[in-house]
């Protein structure tokens, strides 16, 4: 017969709260002295949040609390990131949302592109005809912009002087003279700035009417700020611009002192006096200048001229001079 009351069989030991019977000691019997000597434990409570203990009052120990794959990889994670920013920036920055001012940079250079191909469009950049105009016109290269000619300056006066003067460009100037004495010596000098003479411009007997150059390659001054006059009747003297001078390419012709322009190449040249005093031509257009002739009296011969720029010629008579 199976009992199934929690009445403790007679001479038996009392289960335990959670159902297990303590082992015998001795004899197998428990006696009341050895069961007060004995303290009870409590049992342990479970941790907030820990599931409820076992049937069998088993209470497994609490482990560490599950984090998420992202908390323990924080590196990995911050590096992840940061890729994915790297490549987004480089995305956007390889396509860029074209603006208004890309828009119409973009389109200011198609009409210049169109301009110089000499073909003008209008419609791609909504200009009108006239701004495209303008587009083409500012496509050509800019010719430089060249000085004026310079304003020549007189002077005048009477017998021997000495004249302060001011040229009117730096550099080389033509001096054009005019002297109405008699027969007596007419001479121009240039004085330096310490009214030193540097250079015999003009040196005759007589009327004279001629041009010549102040401080061109030549000339032991570049730097004239004076002129002495040897002279016993009136004179006029006349500073002008070296461009002023009379251009030539194939043949020119004259009486007396002058200075030519020649604007062609190298080429050679037929020349021809018929005076009785010195005749000297100089060449100044190449990086020296050069005697091309220099004899008394009457004169035939052909010379070479290697360069354009300015030609000085000294003579009392008539002259030419003729490409060949």
């Amino acid at each position: 017969m199976v009992n199934n009351d929690d009445t403790p069989a007679p001479g038996g030991a009392a289960p335990s709260p959670g159902g297990l019977t303590p082992p015998a000691h001795g004899t197998g019997h428990a006696t009341g002295a050895a069961s007060s000597a004995e303290p009870t434990t409590s049992a342990p409570q479970p941790r907030p949040g820990t599931p409820p203990p076992t049937a069998q009052g088993y209470t497994p120990p609490a482990g560490p609390a599950r984090t998420s794959w992202f908390a323990r990889h924080k590196i990995l994670t911050g590096l992840g990131v940061l890729i994915v920013l790297i490549v987004v920036i480089a995305v956007a920055t390889s396509h860029p949302t074209p603006s208004k001012t890309n828009a119409a940079t973009s389109g200011a250079a198609q009409s210049t592109a169109a301009a110089s191909s000499g073909l003008v469009t209008t419609a791609a950049t909504g200009s009108t005809p006239e701004s495209a105009a303008a587009t083409e016109a500012s496509t050509e290269p800019a010719t430089p912009a060249q000085t004026p000619i310079a304003s020549p300056r007189s002077y005048s006066g009477q017998g021997d002087s000495v004249v302060h003067i001011t040229k009117p460009v730096s550099g080389p100037v033509l001096l054009t003279a005019t002297y109405q004495g008699g027969a007596n010596n007419f001479v121009v000098e240039a004085l330096g700035p310490d009214l030193s003479s540097t250079d015999v411009l003009i040196n005759t007997i007589g009327a004279y009417h001629g041009t010549v150059l102040l401080d061109g390659p030549n000339s032991f001054s570049q730097d004239t700020t004076a002129l002495k006059v040897t002279a016993t009747g009136p004179w006029s003297i006349t500073l002008a611009d070296p461009r002023t001078a009379r251009n030539f390419d194939t043949t020119i012709s004259g009486k007396g002192d002058e200075v030519v322009n020649y604007t062609g190449g190298p080429a050679a040249f037929l020349i021809t006096n018929q005076g009785q005093d010195n005749f000297v031509v100089t060449a100044l257009g190449g990086d020296f200048p050069d005697l091309l002739v220099n004899t008394i009296g009457n004169y035939h011969g052909t010379v070479p001229i290697s360069a354009s720029g300015l030609v000085q010629i000294e003579s009392d008579g008539s002259w030419t001079m003729t490409k060949q």
